[in-house]
């Protein structure tokens, strides 16, 4: 083997490795973020709104590491095998861009399924905790019975006292609110991920079947 041609396989072997460590880190940061967000999240003094800037911060910690892949191949690997090797003989320009390009999407995919997990899971928790402490009776403000909440926990509305007849207003507590702001929507995105996921899969096999791709392989860069 040539000198051109090791140096070219030393780089491209460097930037394999660099995109290796790239792609456990960012494991790392999401496994080791998880805990510390839902304790976050169900903590006396914590919420849905920090839990929700600390998982942003936490995508912003991943949007650096990805960041670190292009600025990585555009300023340093693709211009030391250029001139290692100018007429590419012993490389391929385009299927190392690819390898970057494809970590780089797969690790966007990785954290929208990572935060919609997390998001469910938490909006799981913090919806039993609150309506296992729910307020679902109050005075009646004309004749102090004991009004029962029943349904609608989540909204106000007007409540018939059952002894007299009168009409009371139930509010919810800022809790109730809370909660229904945030686990509706992640709620629902949690508990259709498989119903998401049998959705990619057929535009998958879609896509292959008319451009010719191999079975089982994404066409698209992010679902």
């Amino acid at each position: 083997m040539g000198s051109r041609a090791m140096e070219a396989a030393a780089l491209v072997a460097r930037w394999e490795a660099f995109l290796a460590k790239i792609e456990a880190t960012l494991q790392e940061t999401l496994e080791d973020a998880e805990p510390a967000l839902q304790e976050l999240a169900l903590a006396k003094d914590g919420g849905v709104v920090p839990f929700l800037n600390g998982t942003a911060a936490v995508k912003r910690q991943v949007q650096n590491l990805t960041g670190r892949i292009h600025e990585t191949w555009h300023d340093q690997v693709r211009p030391k095998l250029r001139a290692a090797d100018p007429e590419k003989v012993h490389w391929d320009e385009l299927a190392e861009s690819r390898k970057g390009s494809t970590l780089s999407d797969a690790s966007s995919t990785l954290v929208t399924r990572w935060e919609t997990v997390l998001c469910g899971r938490v909006a799981e928790r913090l919806h039993a905790r609150t309506m296992g402490g729910a307020r679902t009776s109050f005075r009646c403000t004309l004749c102090s019975a004991d009004v029962e909440v029943t349904e609608n926990l989540f909204r106000a509305h007007y409540v018939a006292c059952p002894f007299c007849g009168g009409r009371n207003t139930y509010e919810p507590s800022s809790a109730l609110r809370e909660t229904l702001h945030f686990t509706a929507d992640h709620l629902a995105r949690f508990r259709t991920l498989d119903l998401h996921d049998a959705l990619e899969a057929a535009h998958d096999r879609c896509s292959a079947e008319r451009i010719g791709t191999p079975s089982g392989v994404s066409t698209r860069q992010s679902p």
